[in-house]
């Protein structure tokens, strides 16, 4: 379920959030236009669980850099518009500071639980969903009835709603966790995967063990509260208030 935006504005403007997806589009381009070079770069700062078992500084060290690599630009994308849907809430909680602590301390989670499930692997993990990952736990915690509008997955139901819904947080976000327990339930039974679905566990996980006390001090804003399925209609040039959520599509 592919999020669009939410209907929860932010006090100030979401800066880390932003740099954030900046660099991580930044540094897949240049993969990308690298060609050979860009194939050694990934390389080079991946995450390999076999390095941290045999040299533990360079391994930590790619934990944090493997988050800023992905594997294609569809990798890429659903995890910049799921970055941006709710970090920048997250964000206007915690601080700038805060928050990228928040960020990096999630992506860790994610990749020692990587590392946990087997500590020998030689096969690179590399992306931002473990970090994101604990993000959406966040989001849960703090504001799980705000709207969210998605993509509406059943072609069907488009003659009904529209091609968008309009989903409380805790479904959008409890349907990502249920997906991949289950997807991680069935790697571990012997399925075969590209997809490190146990990551996404640790980092969600990790981001509800952190949430909490990095939250402590600090004002919530009331949020929206979902009560319809129906999506509001789109407007060719939508009016905002300050600082407030925009569609992906409309942010410069």
């Amino acid at each position: 379920m592919i999020p669009v935006y939410d209907q929860n504005p932010t006090s100030k403007p979401a800066v880390v959030t932003k740099w954030l997806i900046t660099l991580n589009i930044s540094i897949h381009f240049i993969r990308w236009l690298g060609g050979d070079a860009g194939l050694r770069l990934t390389e080079s700062w991946s995450f390999i669980p076999a390095e941290l078992s045999q040299t533990p500084a360079a391994g930590l060290l790619h934990a944090f850099t493997a988050l800023f690599l992905h594997a294609d630009i569809f990798h890429l994308i659903t995890n910049m518009i799921f970055l941006h849907v709710f970090g920048d809430n997250i964000e206007d909680i915690l601080g700038k500071r805060r928050y990228l602590v928040f960020y990096l301390l999630s992506g860790l989670g994610a990749t020692l639980t990587h590392y946990w499930m087997d500590p020998h692997s030689t096969l690179p993990l590399i992306g931002a969903s473990g970090a994101i990952a604990g993000i959406l736990a966040g989001y849960l915690v703090v504001y799980p009835r705000a709207p969210v509008v998605v993509i509406n997955p059943v072609f069907l139901l488009w003659f009904i709603f529209g091609p968008l819904l309009l989903l409380p947080a805790w479904l959008v976000i409890g349907l990502f966790f249920i997906t991949n327990i289950s997807s991680s339930l069935m790697v571990l039974g012997g399925a075969i995967s590209q997809t490190a679905f146990l990551a996404h566990v640790g980092g969600f996980l990790t981001g509800l063990l952190l949430i909490r006390p990095m939250i402590h001090g600090k004002a919530i804003h009331p949020a929206m509260v979902w009560t319809t399925w129906k999506a509001p209609k789109a407007r060719r040039r939508p009016i905002f208030p300050k600082n407030s959520k925009k569609p992906f599509w409309k942010d410069s």
